[in-house]
């Protein structure tokens, strides 16, 4: 296998009912004409912004400069950026926003003026619709509930297919997978963008396992032998900003990390800050591995919208082998889908390049993303989403090196714990609570924090 085809990224997605000048002259901003649109109250609008393909793009206040107000989104290869907007209420001022992108030395500033009303008016049309890129890349054919049944990992594997879960742990959540693979599909490319402004940490669990300062969820320990593979579909949170204040939330799957060196994660971000007596939210796609990959790298081509359900895998194992902590060479490896739009991602490989992952322990995490900048990290404001079911279905591990249909472990059962977020470390200022296990449906609940 060549280097490049260690380093292979794809995404699919899937159909059917599924739903000129110096480095100088480039570094200095290109303003753009302003986007001007309505919006109605109380309801949450989508606005599409055209800018540089694969553009790290940060939206802010227009007015007062408040760098703490501010959510980051990122351009697709067509150049195709969206973040959402809920005003509270109809009102007769104009609530501005400034959008400033960057990819390489090119760079483009552009305002957007949001006007609420019940309707649009010839100045302020409505937004246009969120696009969703047409694919390109070759085919992923549609299997049959036969033969989806019968192939080996490694099979499934080389044809970009998630792997799947245990039909008998989780019988819905084998159904849903029987639906994403039988329905045809395109493998392309999803847009790798490093993001050095947020790093998804190890969990530091204290007082005993009940608490930590950046993680909420559930953890599972041993049950017979160490993980290669974790997984679960969720729910992605929609977040409500607060004014002046920026805040972050992360919704991922990962093994070990606690108390550990290593940790390989993949997952949704939630973020959104208030303005205007509005709330601007941002939502994407990421995947990172500790410690070779110090920040998240998004996938720009893959959109993640609020209320979108997701299933995300990781695991530990050879170019296109099974999940196997010995394997030789081995590589972190993450499948995602997004049954709600029709679009998902399955893509390997990234080198595990020396880093030793035990598999001691995996994890179905509600976090507080640390932010950097300036040469400093520090831990975010966590993004209200309220009381919110995250974790539904297919919230299974499975052991290393496990034959097909086996070594398969439930989320909640013996060996697990759950986590509490705090303040202090200390149970009092809870601010992320796993309220209860039904099912294996893992329950969240915000409080105010900063």
């Amino acid at each position: 296998m060549s280097k490049s085809e260690m380093h292979c990224i794809c995404a699919i997605i899937i159909a059917g009912s599924l739903a000129g000048g110096d480095a100088a002259a480039q570094s200095e901003p290109k303003q753009e004409e302003t986007l001007r649109v309505t919006v109605p109250p109380a309801v949450q609008s989508g606005i599409v912004i055209h800018t540089q393909p694969g553009a790290s793009c940060v939206i802010r206040p227009a007015k007062g400069g408040d760098v703490e107000s501010e959510a980051r989104m990122f351009a697709d290869s067509k150049g195709v950026a969206q973040f959402f907007v809920r005003p509270e209420k109809s009102t007769s001022e104009i609530n501005s926003l400034r959008v400033h992108c960057e990819t390489g030395g090119a760079v483009s500033e552009r305002n957007v003026e949001l006007r609420v009303a019940e309707g649009p008016n010839a100045d302020y049309p409505a937004p246009a619709p969120l696009a969703s890129s047409q694919p390109v890349g070759r085919a992923r054919a549609a299997l049959t509930e036969a033969q989806a049944s019968r192939m080996s990992d490694e099979q499934l594997i080389k044809g970009g297919y998630p792997l799947p879960p245990d039909e008998k742990l989780s019988p819905e959540g084998y159904r849903q997978w029987l639906q994403v693979v039988t329905h045809p599909g395109i493998i392309v490319n999803p847009g790798l963008i490093q993001n050095p402004s947020i790093k998804h940490d190890y969990g530091n669990t204290q007082n005993g396992t009940a608490t930590s300062g950046n993680w909420s969820g559930d953890e599972l320990r041993g049950s017979g032998g160490p993980f290669a593979w974790v997984s679960s579909w969720w729910l992605v949170p929609n977040v409500a900003g607060e004014t002046s204040k920026q805040t972050n939330s992360s919704t991922w799957v990962g093994i070990d990390g606690d108390g550990t060196t290593d940790l390989a994660q993949a997952g949704t971000e939630q973020d959104a800050f208030g303005t205007g007596g509005a709330t601007v939210t941002t939502y994407r796609a990421w995947t990172e591995l500790l410690p070779n990959q110090p920040s998240e790298s998004v996938l720009a081509n893959l959109a993640i919208r609020p209320g979108d359900q997701v299933f995300t895998e990781v695991w530990i194992g050879s170019a296109g082998g099974s999940p196997s902590l010995t394997a030789p060479n081995p590589f972190m490896v993450v499948c995602l889908e997004n049954e709600t739009t029709s679009a998902g991602a399955c893509f390997n490989y990234t080198p595990l390049a020396g880093t030793l992952v035990g598999g001691s322990e995996a994890e179905w995490i509600m976090e507080r993303p640390t932010l950097c900048g300036g040469g400093t990290c520090t831990l975010s404001d966590l993004a209200n989403f309220g009381n919110v079911t995250v974790f539904n279905t297919n919230i299974l591990a499975r052991r290393s090196n496990s034959p097909r249909h086996q070594g398969y472990s439930g989320c909640c059962g013996a060996g697990s714990f759950l986590i509490n977020m705090t303040s202090n470390g200390t149970a009092t200022g809870t601010t992320l609570d796993t309220v209860n296990l039904n099912g294996g449906t893992i329950n969240f609940g915000w409080s105010a924090f900063h």
